[in-house]
Parts: structure tokens; C-alpha cells; sequence
């Protein structure tokens, strides 16, 4: 009956669907907002018919006061009233269903029906004995209207009670549906794993989106695998993992764990996990609900810290040795320089058929070796460089090679692979001999009374970043070419503990009294701005690689010494400064028996009175360079000024290379090391006045 006639529904109900759904043209369709709406409009003559539900409409009719509104008898989609649940309450629709009965065996179901639902539907046979009784029963209408008017209070009264409850559970439900949302976009959005287990079975009720980050898994593999990330665990984290489910199981509300997991992708993550257990309204655990965070870049950058921390200490004791060992050697020199030369004055003075000559050059032997010694402890401090030439490596071996050969045991044998390619470096070669003797003696004892083999092998390459980044010393050192010199042997090889202590001074797993050896390798390398690479094994060898950097010229200077006018005879007056009364003596004399005058000065301050006094005497200077009040660089200067042209020669502990730097362009004559000997001293005068 409907097509043909214009319809009025209420917009978004399901009349509107069914009437949409039989294809009616939509300018017979009327939408209101509201079911009042429509019977209103249907009321003031506008459409021929609206659909909306039977009671509803029926109440509305009547408490808009509608009466040219009636029900038609055709139900277009009959319905039967039920009662709903949430879905999976399974024991609140048992409890319901059991009340239902109970109702109905007691007949209260017919009662509790007829009174909240059967009121609205109208009894239009009350109207019918009505009309045709209005005469008869004026008083029983009467009666009739009294209580239909109490039923009708009543009744909106209970509606309105009805509504408003409804009201608010909608605005409960709506605001708990928000509030649901907010949590979940929350929980979607952060990066952290987020998830609800039941307990005891363990079966995920919720997790977030990014477990699959931080363990290469997506949620729905979660829920097909309560277990996965259990499985995940790496093998030396298991012990937190059984550790977590154990204080789950003594009812812990809440803890923390770090442990591992294997990610998908087969990398391993470091994971800090913290779990709340939830109970029920009987105060049972029912679920644990725990946030997983990745901190696996957090681990990397505090290990890696700690690894700078060590590195900057490891650096700062170094310096800290170095200068020390650096002060301590040049105090030594300064004591060997009065024993080795009154040695010299003595043995100058002293005939060679004298019983005492064999004492005075064991003095003079023994000073010379604790110079060496000096010059380890320099060396040590980096600043052991003492004379720097281009230097063929290959060449160097090649000179050492039978020496070496006579060092080592009988039972090692000597073998050499050496580069084909251009193996110049810029260096000391008695510092370069030194390195590789050290080497190859410790390589030999490490094979002990075995047969064994020592290899020296030579070779050019390019070091970038990264290749120096795991070398000794490495972070001081440039990318580019390096010449390399390794020593490897098959002997007992070293532990991790030894190999972090090699480098130590006086640490040695020999006898006592060594132990400086590979300290002032190190201190050469560093010298000569190179690195050091180890790689050993305990019962395979070592092997240590030292790297140079690279030269590109390939020919080595060779000085010749000028014996020219070596006899002549050395005359003119030598200002010696120095702030230690025993080196002024010991030089005075030394310079005397060389056929000098010499005047002294205890420091910068005297030698300046001593040059202004005797200006046109004065022919040279040797000059001390670390002095108190005034030191050798200061007063370098201030004699150049009072005097441009005359001659110092500076003297110290010190390499030559480091003082030469330091005056490099302001016309500094010489430099002599001490301890000099008279042999020493004589030839340097011989070269600065001849």
C-alpha cells in the first residue's frame, strides 16, 4: 500500500531503511530529525502515513495530544521485546535468565510487562462502550477518566524517571567510549610495546602496534602465540624471564626487568620491561599488564661512553707518566752529564798505562748505558724522537737481520717477508732498531725452549677512519698511507687481561726488573705520530703491527761527519749558563781541556749582565734551557737582542728535534743533548766555529 503515497520516517531510523529499501522515489519520502517531529507533521495534514515504532508513537500521540493520529493494523516489521547482555557475559545472562523464570512461574513477569509496556497501547474499546454507553454509564466514564488521568501521571512520571536514566547511562557509555578511545589512540600511537595478558593461561587481551618494532612481530602473531616473546629471549637472559614469572606467580604488583630478546630480523635487543599485575573485585589476579621499551640505543651509547671514559683515562694516566717520566729523565741526564763528563776530563788527563784508566771507562760505560736508559723513559714520554732522516724500512731490517738472528734462540727460526713497495718513513733509526730489537726478544720468549718461528713482515697501506679508530692510539693519527712493520710468533700468545696491561710501565709476566720495554715502544710509536695493532691468542701467538706514517720520497739522507781541521786547535771565550753549579763545573772544565775561557752565569738574569759586560770577548754561549726565574727560550732572546750575531748552542734533556722546533727561524746555532761527552762537546764546537 505504501508506493504511491508520501511517507514521513524519522531520519536514520531503521522505517527509513525499510521504506529507502523498497525503492520508493526519495520526493515521497519525508526524513524528520525526531519520531515527535514526524507526527507532528503528519498531524498538520502534510503526507499521507509515517512509520515509526508502535509504542513510542502510541505515547507520543497521546502526550502530544495528537487524536486525529491513529495506529493502522498492519505491522510491518513485528518485533519481540528481549533483554541484552554485553556480548560474552556469559554469567549475567545465566543469572537473568534464572531471575526471568522465577518471574514468570510467579506470575509477576505478566504483571511487571502489563505495567511498564502494556500501558501505552490504547484500549480504544474503553471509547467504543464509551460512545454507545454515554447514557447508561455517565458514572462509570466518570470514574474511568479519574483513573485513566492518575494512570496517565503516573505513567509520564515513571517515563520521565525512565528517560532520565536512560539519559545518563548514554552519556556514561558515551563518555566511557571516549574515554576508551583517548587510551587507545594513546597506546596505539606511543613507541613503547603495551599489552594485557590473562592470568594464569597467558593469552594477550590487548597489544599495541609496537611490539612489531621492537620485536619484528605483528600483534595478530601475539595472539595466535600467547608464548612468542618468551621464545625470543636470549639464551643469557632467561634467568630475568623465569625471575619476572615467579614474582608474578607471589602476587608482586609491580616490577621491573632488563633482558634481551632475539628481533626477528636476528639482531639483538637490550629491553626494559615494567608489569603491573590487576586483580579482581574478589582480590584474584586476573591479568598482568606491562610496557616494553627498546633501549637497545641507550645501551650502545652508555657502553659506548664508558668506552671514551676508559679511553680518556687510559689517556690522561698515559700523560701523565709521560710527563712524569719525561721530568724524571731529564733530572737523570742532568746527574749523568757531571758523571760522564768529569768521566771524560778524567780519562783526558789520565794516561793510558794508568791503573785507574780501566775504572774511569767503567764509569763512563755505565753512564753512557744509564743514558740509554734515559732515553727509553723519553721515549716513553713521546718525546724521544732525537734524530729524524728518511728512513727505508726494508733497509733497516735487512741491517738487523743477523743481529737479530744472534739474539734469538737457537731453536726459533728468523724469517722475513718484506714489501716490494716503497717503505720510507720519516724517523730515528736508533729509535726504529730499538722497537724492532724489543719486539723480536719478547717474541722469542714467548716461544721459550720450543721450535718456534718469528716472522717480520713489511708492507704500504691505507688506513681511513674506522681501521684507525681500533688502533692504539689511533684517535692522534690522520687517514692516509702508512708504512707497516709487523712481528708476529707462534709462541704462548696473551690473554684479554695481559693485552689491555702490555703498554703499562714495569707491568711484565717476566722475572722482576722488566717491564719498560714494550712502555717505551709505545712512547716511540707515539713519537713518531704512528699506532700499534695487536692481535694474539693464548697457546696460538702474537702478532703486533706498527704503523708509520708514510714518506713519499724514497732516497734517505746520509750526513757525512767533517773531520776537516780536526786537529786544529779551538780557542775563543764560551759564556756556559746553567742554573746547577755541578753542570757549570763540569762544562767549564770540559770546555778548559778544549782550549777554551769560559765565563759562567747560574741564570738568565747573570748571563745577560756577563754578555753586556764582556760583549766583544764573548764568542759563543751554551746555554741551559730549562732554568728557574728566566728560562733558555727567554733568554735566548734577549741575548740575540743585545748581541743579533752571536752563536748560542742550547742544551738538555731534551730531543733535538722538540728544542729545534721551538726556535726553528730565530737563529739558533746548535743544540747539544745532554749527557755529552767531551768527544761530543768537541766536535759540536768544531762544527760551529770552522
Amino acid at each position: 500500500e505504501l508506493p504511491g503515497k508520501k511517507v514521513i520516517v524519522m531520519r536514520g531510523d531503521i522505517m527509513h531503511d525499510y521504506v529507502t529499501g523498497l525503492g520508493m522515489p526519495d520526493d515521497s519520502i519525508t526524513a524528520t530529525d525526531t519520531q515527535e517531529e514526524a507526527l507532528k507533521l503528519l498531524s498538520s495534514g502534510y503526507g499521507d502515513c509515517a512509520l515509526a515504532a508502535k509504542l513510542p508513537a502510541l505515547f507520543s500521540i497521546q502526550n502530544l495530544r495528537l487524536p486525529n493520529l491513529k495506529a493502522e493494523a498492519p505491522v510491518l516489521m513485528p518485533m519481540k521485546y528481549c533483554y541484552a547482555v554485553r556480548n560474552g557475559d556469559a554469567e549475567l545472562i545465566s543469572r537473568f535468565s534464572e531471575g526471568l523464570a522465577i518471574l514468570q512461574k510467579n506470575g509477576e513477569f505478566k504483571k511487571l510487562y502489563e505495567e511498564w509496556l502494556g500501558v501505552y497501547i490504547p484500549e480504544h474499546k474503553y471509547y467504543e462502550i464509551f460512545v454507545l454507553c454515554t447514557c447508561v454509564l455517565l458514572g462509570l466514564i466518570a470514574l474511568f477518566i479519574v483513573w485513566t488521568r492518575i494512570l496517565h501521571y503516573q505513567v509520564k512520571q515513571r517515563t520521565s524517571q525512565l528517560m532520565e536514566r536512560i539519559e545518563a547511562q548514554h552519556q556514561t557509555e558515551e563518555k566511557l567510549r571516549g574515554s576508551e578511545e583517548r587510551f587507545r589512540r594513546l597506546a596505539e600511537n606511543a613507541q613503547d610495546f603495551i599489552y594485557r595478558m590473562t592470568v594464569p593461561d597467558g593469552v594477550y587481551e590487548y597489544v599495541s602496534p609496537a611490539c612489531q618494532a621492537i620485536s619484528g612481530y605483528a600483534p595478530h602473531e601475539f595472539y595466535k602465540q600467547p608464548h612468542l616473546l618468551k621464545h625470543k629471549i636470549h639464551p643469557d637472559s632467561k634467568t630475568a624471564d623465569e625471575r619476572k614469572w615467579r614474582d608474578i606467580q607471589k602476587g608482586a604488583l609491580r616490577s621491573y626487568y632488563d633482558y634481551q630478546i632475539i628481533h626477528a630480523s636476528g639482531d639483538v635487543r637490550d629491553l626494559h620491561e615494567r608489569v603491573v599485575l590487576v586483580f579482581d573485585e574478589q582480590d584474584i589476579p586476573c591479568a598482568v599488564e606491562g610496557i616494553i621499551t627498546d633501549i637497545t640505543k641507550l645501551k650502545n651509547a652508555e657502553d659506548d661512553r664508558r668506552k671514551i671514559e676508559t679511553k680518556m683515562l687510559h689517556a690522561q694516566k698515559l700523560e701523565s707518566l709521560g710527563v712524569l717520566s719525561g721530568g724524571i729523565a731529564h733530572d737523570f741526564n742532568n746527574i749523568l752529564m757531571s758523571i760522564l763528563g768529569n768521566a771524560g776530563l778524567a780519562l783526558a788527563e789520565t794516561s793510558s798505562a794508568s791503573p785507574v784508566m780501566p775504572y774511569l771507562r767503567d764509569i763512563e760505560t755505565a753512564a753512557r748505558r744509564a743514558s740509554g736508559l734515559t732515553q727509553q723513559l723519553l721515549a716513553y714520554s713521546g718525546k724521544g724522537r732525537f734524530v729524524v732522516e728518511t728512513l727505508d724500512l726494508n733497509e733497516v731490517v735487512r741491517e738487523m737481520t743477523h743481529m737479530l738472528e744472534v739474539t734469538i734462540s737457537k731453536k726459533v727460526k728468523l724469517t722475513c717477508n718484506l714489501s716490494g713497495e716503497n717503505a720510507t718513513i720519516h724517523a730515528d733509526a736508533t729509535q726504529i732498531r730499538q722497537i724492532i730489537m724489543n719486539l723480536i726478544t719478547n717474541a722469542s720468549e714467548a716461544i721459550g725452549e720450543k721450535s718456534g718461528v718469528v716472522c717480520i713482515t713489511t708492507g704500504v697501506q691505507t688506513c681511513d677512519r674506522d681501521y684507525l679508530n681500533q688502533t692504539f692510539m689511533g684517535e692522534e693519527m690522520t687517514e692516509g698511507d702508512y708504512v707497516n712493520i709487523e712481528i708476529s710468533d707462534n709462541g704462548c700468545g696473551m690473554s684479554e687481561e695481559t693485552m689491555h696491561k702490555m703498554f703499562d710501565p714495569f707491568f711484565t709476566t717476566k722475572f722482576t726488573g722488566r717491564g719498560l720495554g714494550m712502555a717505551a715502544v709505545q712512547g716511540i710509536v707515539r713519537g713518531h705520530r704512528g699506532g700499534i695493532k695487536v692481535y694474539s691468542e693464548l697457546g696460538k701467538g702474537t702478532t703486533i703491527k706498527l704503523l708509520f706514517p708514510a714518506v713519499e720520497a724514497a732516497a734517505a739522507k746520509k750526513h757525512e761527519n767533517s773531520n776537516a781541521n780536526g786537529g786544529a786547535p779551538l780557542t775563543g771565550c764560551v759564556l756556559v749558563v746553567d742554573d746547577e753549579e755541578s753542570l757549570r763545573n763540569v762544562g767549564s772544565n770540559m770546555l778548559k781541556a778544549l782550549g777554551f775561557t769560559v765565563l759562567t752565569a747560574n741564570d738568565g738574569e747573570e748571563a745577560i749582565g756577563v754578555l753586556q759586560e764582556h760583549k766583544g770577548e764573548i764568542t759563543c754561549v751554551l746555554l741551559d734551557l730549562t732554568m728557574p726565574r728566566m728560562d733558555g727560550e727567554e733568554t735566548f732572546r734577549e741575548l740575540r737582542r743585545i748581541h743579533k750575531e752571536i752563536p748560542v748552542i742550547m742544551t738538555s734533556g731534551y730531543n733535538e728535534q722538540e728544542i729545534t722546533q721551538r726556535f726553528v727561524g730565530k737563529g739558533l746555532s746548535g743544540f747539544i743533548q745532554k749527557p755529552f761527552s767531551l768527544r761530543d762537546l768537541e766536535k759540536k764546537m768544531r762544527q760551529l766555529l770552522t
